[in-house]
């Protein structure tokens, strides 16, 4: 490397921190006049501000009518039970075999 390519490398460096210098003054003046970060941070990212309303259950009710009309069956299949035959020993022998 020449002489000039070092120089330039130099003055990169030093305006780099020269800007970074700025920054952080200009930052520290902007933050003093009233611009700040939001000073309504929530407590717990878990906790949320807005307070639920309680849910009142009334047990005088009792639906009686339901309309199931509009329905549509789709698992004919629900519920059932399907055994298998083979149990771990078989399971463990096929290993064994295939293991050689």
């Amino acid at each position: 490397m020449n002489s000039i390519h070092i120089i330039f490398i130099l003055i990169l460096v030093i305006l780099n921190i020269f800007s970074f210098v700025l920054g952080c003054l200009v930052g520290k003046l902007l933050l003093v006049n009233g611009v700040s970060m939001i000073s309504n941070k929530p407590k717990s990212f878990f906790q949320s501000e807005q307070k639920s309303e309680k849910v009142n259950i009334d047990e005088k009710i009792h639906i009686t009518n339901i309309k199931t009309d509009g329905m549509v069956k789709k698992y004919d299949s629900l519920g059932e039970v399907k055994t298998s035959e083979e149990n771990i020993n078989n399971s463990i022998e096929k290993l064994k075999k295939m293991k050689g």
